[in-house]
């Protein structure tokens, strides 16, 4: 039958390995999310936010009533996926990766900013559609991105509620 474990007794060797491949793929799991959620970041940043800057389409109030904290978001996981993809090189069955996820969540406080901006910032690009050059610039931009800028925008948005 059923027999309880006490705390602290160790696990049998066959369900010790079961446990350890489980938290092994959880882990990977974080880290491919982790990767994937800074490649849109980046994408966003090269696709938008630099050609936009480097055009001079918008001014400064626009971009940051638009992209608000993103580049500090972007930051923040640029930092997390390298400091979980060093550890996960590095794993073994006693590697752990709870220290990085507490060591920054403090900053994920710059998700409160986004989200609560995140209105503001459709209102901002609805409005600065309606010029032209920014209005071009967008249209490019769909042969050239993955997904519309609402698309990216909406993603830490998202992440709020998935991550």
């Amino acid at each position: 039958g059923y027999q309880r474990r006490v705390r602290g007794e160790p696990l049998d060797p066959q369900t010790q390995a079961k446990q350890n491949a489980k938290r092994r793929e959880i882990e990977k799991e974080l880290l491919t999310t982790e990767q994937s959620y800074l490649s849109s970041l980046q994408t966003l940043n090269k696709v938008y936010i630099q050609p936009i800057e480097q055009r001079e389409l918008l001014s400064a109030q626009e971009m940051k009533d638009i992209f608000s904290v993103i580049g500090a978001i972007e930051n923040l996981h640029s930092s997390l996926a390298a400091e979980l993809a060093e550890r996960m090189s590095n794993w073994t069955v006693t590697t752990c990766i709870g220290d990085i996820l507490i060591k920054n969540a403090a900053f994920l406080k710059m998700y409160t900013t986004f989200v609560n901006n995140y209105n503001n910032s459709l209102k901002t690009l609805s409005e600065c559609m309606k010029k032209r050059p920014f209005a071009e610039f967008m249209q490019e931009c769909r042969t050239a991105s993955p997904m519309p800028i609402s698309g990216f925008l909406i993603m830490p948005v998202l992440c709020v509620d998935t991550c």
